[in-house]
Parts: structure tokens; sequence; C-alpha cells
């Protein structure tokens, strides 16, 4: 006689109640599925199986033809019709050789081995980190390592959060993120931050194939650079104004009035005097730097933008005044422009912009406005009135510290064209004077500045 199936009125009658032991209910078409009843009345679905040949455990021991009971889930969590389900799933895994509890056991751990890849793998944030340890590795400034960092949580970490796993940002991740600066017509911010995540991304592929990281317990697989595929064509317009010597004298008379603080005119002196260095290397420089007696600002490699080597300033007469009357102001320890309430840290980068801004605004209150220009400005403004009075394009780029690149600039040419440096310094001392003065440039002065003496030294005697 066939024994009577498991129904849900059987199951409601035989939850709960105890009894001596435990039982197996069967259902009666045979196939092995069922319910054990505990001796408290707990109720737990099965199904019975003998395991299919060739089948191993875990430690690897042969277990073919041996009884197993797998558990489906207890009642009521798991209904009849669910249990029923994956005691199905379970036999046609048997009718396929596979034992369904082994199997099951392999997936789990497969689970798990996948889990524990996935926590080790890097996330985005963590590709954000190795970016900016690396960019202060270099020796790049508080502010602009600030600024990165805010680039990435104001415009990437809402768009992907933070906790994404590096290798999964798609293109189509990186279009969300510079959508966001340029939908609201930030195009610059937009291009700078798409440079930002393509060096930060190349820089985790880089440590994930550095044998040096082999035994890393992080790795971030990022297997292609997701910003290689989003191409993002920016017009960006070149500066192009630059001053006129006679711009240059009125700048220079009128620095003192461009705000309040003594200090902040002999920056805009100084960054004239020394040529048009980087503002963020004069803003940030320190008294150390400065050898006033051998005429020199010595600039540590790390301090400045191209990092080959330390690069070398001479300091004419011009520029030493400026440096004397600044150690007189500030007393010629630490910073050379301290933030003007904390002598700690130095000048804020915005300081400069907002310095010609005041500047400008005094001209134009004054009834004699300037055609407007910025900080940034007196870079080219030097670099081009310097070829004027007939400083080469080549000593000038040494002045400035450009990249000339090539593997026979970067390691071969150790020639630190000190000589050719101090010239122009002096040629340009010559020229900056007249402008101060309202008078016409020498010309020829500067160019009799540029030469050599007949032994071998620079004609000291013109800058007289």
């Amino acid at each position: 006689m066939a024994r009577k199936g498991i129904t849900a009125k059987k199951l409601e009658a035989l939850q709960g109640k105890r009894r001596k032991s435990a039982t197996r209910e069967w259902d009666g078409d045979g196939s092995g599925f069922g319910v054990k009843v505990s001796a408290a009345g707990r109720l737990t679905f099965f199904q019975f199986y003998y395991s299919p040949e060739g089948t191993t455990d875990k430690d690897g021991n042969d277990i073919t033809g041996k009884r197993r009971f797998m558990g489906l889930g207890n009642y009521p969590e798991t209904t009849l019709a669910e249990a029923r389900e994956k005691a199905q799933e379970a036999r046609e895994l048997l009718e396929r050789g596979i034992d369904p509890q082994e199997h099951a056991r392999e997936q789990q751990e497969a689970h798990r081995r996948e889990k524990r890849k996935r926590a080790q793998r890097g996330t985005l944030a963590g590709v954000a980190a190795l970016y900016l340890w690396h960019m202060r590795k270099r020796g790049r400034s508080r502010e602009y390592i600030t600024a990165v960092r805010r680039g990435f949580h104001r415009d990437v970490f809402p768009v992907v959060p933070r906790d994404t796993k590096a290798g999964d940002v798609e293109p189509e991740d990186v279009q969300l993120i510079l959508h966001r600066p340029l939908s609201r017509g930030a195009d610059h911010t937009a291009r700078v931050l798409r440079a930002n995540l393509h060096r930060a991304f190349k820089l985790a592929i880089q440590a994930d194939n550095d044998p040096r990281n082999l035994g890393s317990a992080v790795k971030f697989r990022v297997r292609h650079n997701p910003v290689e595929d989003v191409p993002l064509e920016v017009h960006v317009t070149p500066g192009d104004r630059e001053l006129s010597f006679s711009e240059i004298g009125r700048v220079w008379r009128e620095a003192d009035h461009a705000t309040p603080y003594p200090q902040d005119a002999l920056l805009l002196r100084l960054l004239l005097a020394l040529g048009g260095q980087h503002i963020t290397e004069l803003r940030e420089a320190q008294w150390p730097e400065f050898d006033l007696q051998a005429g020199q600002w010595h600039l540590k490699a790390a301090r400045h933008k191209n990092r080959t080597r330390d690069h070398l300033v001479p300091i004419n007469s011009t520029a030493a005044e400026v440096l004397e009357e600044l150690r007189a102001l500030t007393g010629g320890q630490g910073y050379l422009f301290p933030q003007l309430r904390n002598a700690h840290k130095p000048m804020r980068a915005e300081r400069p912009g907002a310095i010609v801004r005041g500047l400008l605004a005094h001209l134009e209150a004054q009834g004699e406005p300037m055609e407007k220009f910025t900080a940034s400005d007196f870079r080219r403004t030097c670099k081009t009135r310097m070829h004027e009075i007939g400083i080469p394009k080549t000593t000038t780029n040494h002045l400035h510290n450009h990249d000339f690149g090539g593997v026979s600039a970067k390691h071969y040419d150790r020639y630190d064209y000190w000589g050719e440096k101090q010239r122009a310094m002096r040629a340009w001392d010559i020229a900056l004077k007249a402008a101060i003065a309202g008078e016409p440039v020498p010309e020829a002065r500067c160019r009799a500045a540029l030469q050599w003496d007949e032994n071998g030294g620079a004609r000291l005697e013109v800058v007289g």
C-alpha cells in the first residue's frame, strides 16, 4: 500500500508536538523526499539518496554508495513548495552523477574564495589614496594635493561610491563623473579631473604589476585604464597677456597700494626681480634656501615642478634689495611669505591673485586703469621681455627650469648653465631698473651684459 504524501495540513499537525524521539515522515512517491520531526516537534525537510559513483568528500575520501540526508530547510521558514523544488533540483543533480551536498559545499567554498578575493581587491578610494600618496612622495605642494583630494570628494565619489572595486569601474562611470563638472560649466575642472583619474588608474595598474609588490595583500585588479576610452576635448585658451616694460614699471611703483600689507607688494616685486619664477615655488620658499652672499636661490629638486635636479636661480641686485627689505619685515625666519594669521604656513595659493586684483582696482580708482592681467602672467611677461633684450631662449628655459626632455638632457647633460643664467639675470636687472625708473630700456647695455670678456668671465662692469 502506497504511503500517504506529505501535505501542508499534515505539517501543521506535526509541528510543535513533543514526542519520545525523532521520527521521519516520507513522501508517498518514493522519491526520498521527507520531513524530519524532532522530539520537540521541530520540522526539517530533507532529501534522502545514495552518493553517486566516484563521489569524494572534502577530505578526498571515496563515499560512493553512502546513505545521505540533505537538509532542505526548516518549516515554516521554508514552505512545502520551496522544499519540493529544492528536492527536485537535488534529484536532477543525482541523475547527472553529482552528489548534491558535495556540489553545494563546492559552491559555498567557491563563494568564500571569491569573497576573500574580492575583499583583497582595492577600491576606488584606495586608488585615490595611492595617487595622493604618490604626489606627496614626489613633493607636490599641500595646496595642490588638497585640491586633488577635494576634486575626488566633490565630483568622483558622489557618482561612483568610494568602496566600488577599482576593477569594476567602467568607461561609462568615467563619463558620468566628468559630466558632473561639465554640467555646471567647469570645463577646465573636468579636464584636470580626467587627467588626475587617468594618472591614478595608471598608477594602480603599475602597482599591481610591480614585482616588488608581489606579496601585497591588496590588488586593484584593473586590467584596462577606464579613462583612456573617454576622450575629453575641452578648448583651452592659452593666456596671451604679457606686460610691457612700461607696465612693469607701473606695477612696481604702485604695488604698495594693492593691499594694506607690505609683504604683498614685495611678492609682486620679487616675482619680477627673479625673472618670473613659479609663483608656488616663491610663495612656499623658505629663508634657508636663499644665500644672499653667494647670490643664489637654491631650490631642491623635490620642491619644484621639474624634479630631475636642483634648480639654482641667480639673485641680481634688484632681487637682493627686495629680499633685504623682506627680511627686515618678517625677521628672516621660516617662510618668506607666511600666512598673515599663521606664520608656520606659507601664503595661501589664492593670495597672489587677490593682490593683483587689488592693484588693478587701485589703478582704476585712480583713473589710470591697466588692462587686466593675472599673477600667472608675470612668468610669460618676464620670458617675453627677456627675449626682447636679447637673452636666448635656451637660457630662459634653463632660468625658468623648463623640462627639456629626452635621454640626453635627463641623463647625460649635467652642465648647470650657471654662468649663462647669471649673465641673463644681470641683463634683466639692467632692464628692470630702467623700467622701474620709467626710462627707456638700454637694450645695448643689456646685450653687452650677456657677453663674455676675453678672460672667459662675465662683463660685470656693465651692471653698474
